[in-house]
């Protein structure tokens, strides 16, 4: 009969994932003997848990898919606690699946105890020790739809030995298909697309801000699709390189105190500005100086937790990003708007 080992392995296959990553401990040892028995989802050892992280991290930006690390607990768990913070600040979907002692040893400061669930619940979007068997199918199904829905991010489940070992129970149900961001996906109000589109046609300087959101929607050919109809000029976040070539005409870099010049006086002379699953941080807006008070702007986020939180937006929406921009892009059916060339005088300074 199938462990609870063997079920939680069963489940991220199911799910997509390809490949943990991890150090070997003795708590970890139920799961390596569950994955020792496929050949569909390769556990990838490292020297270090901080490095495991770093590689779930780097897997799940690549894939879209939750990245996985699997660890021992105690100094193992919280090895790894900086690159989670990363995670949580880039909204990256990680699932740190941690080993524990059995649970007749939990509570009489046994080897290696530390309760790692109140110190991961500041930086992850959900943190849980399982204790029993019958918690694993909701408590992976919750684990998954935390890190892919909404704002992205990391999660973490202990799993005490003298569970993991146990025969299974129930079934996880994860849907059909790989599980990858978004969960699920908003539409925006008609209304509100009108507009922003109308806005923008009209304004002088319209400028497009994207930002990591427009990633992990899977947005990026409707980001294009939209900035070579319109013309309009865009600039990225530090989290969203890449969303158009740096050298596509209607790219401007990415502004803030580590960016370019051309995309500040860009950000900076709009009098219209669109941010799609983007946060004004102080990094994109150099400490919150861009865009000028006077300019109009908008903000497209899934989370509507951000909508107008760090600056003042003169229409909030909360929706997918590849629903919005396309819908935006067929608000533009009309024709190119005239206001789509003044980008192209940036790329000389």
């Amino acid at each position: 009969m199938p462990t609870v080992a063997h079920q939680v392995i069963d489940a991220l296959a199911r799910a997509g994932t390809t490949h943990v990553f991890g150090v070997v401990g003795t708590t970890t040892l139920p799961f390596l003997d569950a994955l020792h028995d496929r050949a569909d989802v390769q556990y990838v050892t490292v020297r270090h848990e901080q490095v495991g992280a770093s590689a779930a991290d780097g897997y799940a930006r690549m894939t879209r898919r939750p990245g996985v690390v699997l660890v021992q607990g105690g100094s193992g768990v919280t090895n790894l606690l900086l690159s989670v913070c990363i995670a949580w600040k880039d909204c990256v979907p990680l699932l740190v699946v941690s080993g524990l002692q059995p649970q007749a040893k939990l509570g009489r400061d046994s080897w290696q105890e530390i309760d790692a669930v109140p110190i991961f619940q500041s930086v992850t979007k959900w943190a849980y020790r399982i204790t029993r068997p019958e918690e694993i199918p909701w408590a992976l199904r919750r684990a998954f739809i935390a890190a892919t829905s909404g704002r992205p991010g990391p999660v973490l489940l202990e799993i005490p030995r003298d569970v993991s070992t146990r025969p299974a129970t129930g079934d996880v149900e994860l849907g059909s298909g790989p599980v990858s961001t978004p969960w699920s996906r908003p539409s925006p109000r008609l209304a509100d697309v009108r507009t922003i589109a109308r806005a923008l046609s009209e304004a002088k300087r319209p400028l497009l801000l994207l930002g990591g959101g427009v990633l992990w929607s899977g947005a990026v050919p409707a980001a294009r699709a939209l900035a070579e109809a319109s013309g309009w000029p865009v600039i990225a976040t530090d989290t969203s390189r890449g969303v158009l070539p740096e050298d596509h005409a209607a790219c401007l870099g990415f502004p803030g105190r580590m960016g370019d010049r051309t995309a500040d006086t860009a950000l900076r002379d709009a009098d219209c500005v669109l941010a799609v699953g983007a946060r004004f941080t102080d990094i994109t807006t150099s400490d919150w100086t861009l865009p000028r008070p006077e300019a109009t702007v908008f903000q497209v986020n899934v989370d509507a937790a951000t909508l107008g939180r760090d600056r003042p937006v003169a229409l909030g929406v909360e929706a997918d990003a590849t629903r919005f921009l396309e819908d935006l892009h067929e608000a533009l059916a009309g024709g190119r708007p005239p206001n789509g060339d003044w980008g192209r005088e940036r790329h000389a300074d």
